[in-house]
Order: structure tokens, then C-alpha cells, then sequence
């Protein structure tokens, strides 16, 4: 006969609705990175050895209460089916990575217990229904993505893209959540929603940082005592707006690179004009002459009255039309 496998358990029906904590205001007060709670470190007791100590000594006391009663050939019969039923069916294999939690008539132990556990290799228990293990993977998961979508001040509707990895630090509480994802997706929806809520769409991708730093912090906070899990990192990838919006942001950044280069450009004419000023026996005017002959992209702006040398420096900056 093939060796039984556990796999995940079958008969709990963990609950996936996720409840906000009550102490968390809409708004979330601010904190330091620093102040962020680390996972509660869970020392458990592992039954492997024990388990199988014990059923050494269970099939021991079947097989000489059996002999005892028929010592006979019906006697080792019974030996024989005894030795199969709770011995051989009673050795299960728990897969490397993953743990178990001992299984009393189908539940889970009570919670004061819950730091006994199978860890990876085989087994010990009493077959079912009288006993079992369910087991969770305790292995770092692949970082898997969802998108969440809420409405801005504006009623623009806003997609974000978040990208989160976590592991199993508690299987006892592990199975009060179904899948981890569904969780975290609806605890991030609450943390947008309240985040952008006095945000116009246009300005939400510059927040980018701000959100993730604030569901990390809410992730971390309740992940560990609700779900068992230890959110290793969670973060917004990207932001997406509707199309007319993102032509509007494009064209808006555009504007801030001209911005950029035409007060860059300002300055460097204007301290070229103070350099060649300074070194010889030019008059200002004469300076931007020479300045604008020799660079040919500034449009020169003749100022009349007192004004000063920022203002002058200024009015030669303004680009003109290339030649």
C-alpha cells in the first residue's frame, strides 16, 4: 500500500469576511516606520517524537489485550488487523514546509493549546474520526497582485495595483481565513478608500509611497493576531486612471519639464551675462548682445526704466523662436 500524503485540510470551514479593527479611526493616524509592530515570535512544541512514542505503546497494549482474550489463531487475526488499523493507518507524512495542527473529533484543539504542533516528517495519530491534523504551508509564498478600485473626491473612478507576499507564522489561526489575498485585497480597498477620499484622481499617483507605507502598517497590524500570517511586504505598484485623465497627467508632466528648462534656463543666461559683465568693460546690454549672438536661442527683451539685474536676467531668459 502506498504511503498517505496530507495535503490541505478539507473539513474547516474557515471564514473569509474580514472585520476592520474597531481602534482604527477612517483616517489613520500617522506613525513612524519605526513604531511598526513586528510578528509576535510563536515558540510551539512539536509532537512528532511523542506522537510516535505513543502509538508504540497503544498498538503494544491492543495487540497483549487481544492475545489475552484469544490466544489464538482468531487471536493473531485480530493482532494483524489491529496493528493495520492503528498502527499503519495511524502514520501519516506531514510534506517539508508545510505544519499541523492536531485534530480532536474533527475541531482544533482549544486555543490555549494551539502551540502543540506536527511539524514536517510522519506522524502519530489515532485514525479518524477519532483523530487528524490539518496542516498549512508555511513557506514564503510567491508575491501574487491584485487591483483594487475606489472613487476619488471627484468621483473619478481610480485603480491601483498592489503587489503583496506573506507566510504562515500561526497555523492554529491560519485557518480562520480562507485565502489570505481575499484579506488583504479587502483591507486594502478600506485603507484607499479613506486615503483618497479628499484627493482629486490627477494627483492620486503621487501618493503612490504614502499608500504603501499606510497598508503595510495596517497589514502588519492585525495579519499576525487575525490570520496567522506575517505580511513579509505589501506595496502599490502603480496607480491607473481613466484614459481622459491620463492624457491630462502626461500633459501635465509635460509642462512641468518646460517649466523646469525654462528656469534653468534663466539662470544659465543670466550668469553668463553677469560673467561676461564682470570680466570686461561691457555695459549689461552689450553682455546680452554678445549672449545672444553666441547661443542664438534667447530672444532679447529690451527693459526700460531702473529695473534690476534679476528682472533683466529674467526678461533674457525667455526663449525665442530657433533660427
Amino acid at each position: 500500500m502506498e504511503e498517505e500524503v496530507w495535503g490541505p485540510l478539507e473539513e474547516s470551514e474557515p471564514s473569509d469576511k474580514f472585520e476592520p479593527p474597531d481602534d482604527t479611526s477612517p483616517m489613520m493616524a500617522e506613525e513612524d516606520e519605526d513604531e511598526w509592530p513586528e510578528p509576535k515570535k510563536i515558540d510551539p512544541i512539536y509532537l512528532n517524537i511523542p506522537s510516535l512514542i505513543l502509538g508504540l505503546l497503544v498498538n503494544a497494549i491492543l495487540c497483549l489485550a487481544i492475545w489475552r482474550l484469544s490466544p489464538s489463531w482468531w487471536g493473531i487475526a485480530g493482532i494483524f488487523g489491529s496493528l493495520f488499523w492503528f498502527g499503519y493507518k495511524g502514520i501519516k507524512k506531514i510534506e517539508i514546509g508545510w505544519k499541523g495542527v492536531p485534530l480532536i473529533l474533527g475541531g482544533r484543539l482549544p486555543e490555549f493549546l494551539k502551540d502543540f504542533l506536527f511539524k514536517e516528517g510522519h506522524i502519530w495519530t489515532l485514525p479518524k474520526p477519532f483523530m487528524g491534523c490539518g496542516v498549512q504551508d508555511c513557506r514564503e509564498t510567491p508575491e501574487k497582485e491584485f487591483v483594487v478600485e475606489e472613487l476619488s473626491q471627484d468621483r473619478m473612478a481610480v485603480k491601483v495595483e498592489v503587489a503583496a507576499q506573506a507566510k504562515v507564522v500561526d497555523p492554529y489561526r491560519a485557518f480562520d481565513v480562507s485565502d489570505y489575498v481575499t484579506s488583504l485585497k479587502e483591507l486594502t480597498e478600506r485603507v484607499i478608500r479613506w486615503s483618497i477620499v479628499e484627493d482629486e484622481a490627477i494627483d492620486v499617483p503621487d501618493k503612490k509611497r504614502d499608500l504603501s507605507i499606510k497598508i503595510e502598517r495596517e497589514a502588519r497590524k492585525i495579519s499576525v493576531p487575525r490570520w496567522g500570517l506575517n505580511v513579509i511586504q505589501i506595496y502599490v505598484k502603480g496607480v491607473r486612471l481613466p484614459p481622459e485623465l491620463e492624457k491630462a497627467l502626461a500633459q501635465k508632466k509635460i509642462e512641468q519639464v518646460q517649466a523646469e528648462s525654462e528656469e534653468t534656463e534663466i539662470k544659465n543666461v543670466r550668469n553668463l551675462v553677469n560673467i561676461m559683465k564682470e570680466g570686461t568693460n561691457l555695459s549689461y546690454n552689450q553682455a546680452a548682445n554678445i549672449v545672444q549672438s553666441e547661443r542664438g536661442k534667447i530672444k532679447r527683451t529690451v527693459v526700460e526704466g531702473n529695473a534690476g539685474d534679476f528682472t533683466k536676467g529674467a526678461a533674457l531668459g525667455q526663449k525665442g523662436d530657433k533660427e
